[in-house]
């Protein structure tokens, strides 16, 4: 091997080895796999976080140091200002919810974000940052796939069977975009790629249905629609719409089916479809809850840290279910700026995607961002933050914009 491969090589270490990490902490496969524990799993964030750290150095050594994109900095910045205003906090009542949830921002995203500038920078891997994110997508789909054949044998809110329908609702849903922006973006729609796909969306539209989460619904619809925003040709926006009128047929589809076997947690879907928002007792909850949130922000524009959870605790909830409110109420008016201007800095970068895969960049962003407005909290809602990191870089390099051009519809 000679001198020149090395680097290469350990540069390839370094990049899956970060998909690897994010395989293990994003999948809840404890059940199947008992050491896959958050031990193990933050084990592996610190040593990649290490080897990150040391290979910088040795770099910056060999004359030639690395560079810290500044696209990077905002989302950087908001995980480090929203750590520190949940630790500096006199509030310790729920130590090990808290202790979860900072352990999480801190070895995870940070190494992920470090890990990525690395390859950002690195001129080995320069032309492959896209391509790390497609294996990034392949982690989503994978985790998409596990809560899907998870659940698919025995769909319902039955926490003792080990489904988390939050998570399988969001699995599906990105499925099912995944699905649906791939057949549209497809240069030639030969009739194998509908067949691949149509049974796809089929399933996990009605996956989507049965898991009784509404926010992959709402998330969905936006995300795919945003797609003819970013592709302005008339024949993708024509697909757009061809496609979702394909998915509003087989959503029809799956639910009729599901509603015959009589699987009860499709009624929630339908009924906030007609517009019945106290449907459950948790809608209701949640948006008194909202109120309560809403009311104590301008009170507390600097933040409560941990003290928030008291609003929650009100409600026997740990957190509000909707992103911003989240980090408004715990982390204060400074640390959501910083949100705000990391998610103005992903999407001002990738609105250059103009066809192709590419598109699924700002797309998956979109997807995830808005269904962080109705479901889990930030750690459940960590791809987020690995998305605006992606987002932000993803069509910086150079080198990678001959090669993504020409998977231009």
């Amino acid at each position: 091997m000679t001198a020149e491969a090395r680097p290469a090589r350990t540069d390839l270490v370094v990049m899956y080895g970060l998909v690897i990490m994010q395989v293990l902490f994003y999948f809840d496969a404890s059940a199947l796999l008992p050491f896959m524990n958050d031990g193990v799993k933050n084990a592996v964030s610190i040593v990649l976080l290490a080897v990150v750290a040391v290979l910088s150095l040795l770099r910056a050594q060999s004359g030639s140091p690395l560079r810290f994109d500044l696209r990077l900095l905002p989302v950087l910045g908001f995980v480090l200002a929203y750590v520190v205003a949940l630790v500096f906090t006199p509030y310790t009542d729920l130590p090990q919810f808290y202790a979860g949830k900072i352990s999480k921002l801190l070895l995870i995203s940070v190494p992920s974000i470090l890990a990525l500038n690395y390859v950002r920078w690195t001129p080995a891997l320069a032309g492959r940052t896209f391509g790390f994110f497609n294996a990034m997508l392949l982690v989503v789909l994978a985790d998409g796939s596990y809560q899907l054949l998870r659940g698919a044998s025995y769909v319902s809110r039955d926490e003792s069977f080990g489904i988390d329908p939050i998570s399988l609702g969001r699995a599906a849903g990105f499925c099912t975009l995944y699905a649906l922006v791939k057949m549209a973006t497809t240069s030639d729609m030969r009739r194998r790629h509908a067949a691949m796909y149509v049974p796809a969306l089929m399933f996990c539209g009605s996956v989507m249905f049965a898991s009784g989460s509404r926010g992959p619904l709402i998330a969905l619809a936006v995300a795919f629609f945003s797609s003819a925003v970013l592709i302005r040709t008339v024949r993708y926006r024509l697909r757009v719409l061809s496609f979702a009128a394909l998915a509003l047929l087989l959503g029809v589809v799956g639910v009729s089916y599901l509603l015959q076997n009589d699987v009860a947690s499709t009624g929630r879907v339908l009924s906030f479809l007609q517009g019945d928002l106290n449907v459950d007792r948790s809608a209701e909850i949640r948006s008194q809850m909202y109120l309560d949130v809403l009311q104590a922000i301008p009170q507390h524009l600097l933040g409560l840290g941990q003290a928030a959870s008291q609003v929650y605790t009100a409600y026997d909830l740990k957190y509000p279910h909707n992103l911003f409110l989240e980090v408004q109420l715990e982390g204060g008016v400074a640390v959501t700026a910083l949100l705000v201007l990391a998610i103005a800095v992903a999407y001002r970068t990738s609105r250059r995607a103009v066809g192709g895969t590419q598109v699924l960049v700002p797309v998956t962003l979109t997807y995830f961002l808005v269904n962080s407005q109705f479901s889990g909290d930030i750690s459940s809602n960590r791809f987020v933050l690995l998305m605006l990191a992606i987002a932000a870089v993803s069509h910086a390099a150079p080198a990678m914009r001959g090669a993504l051009s020409k998977e231009a519809i």
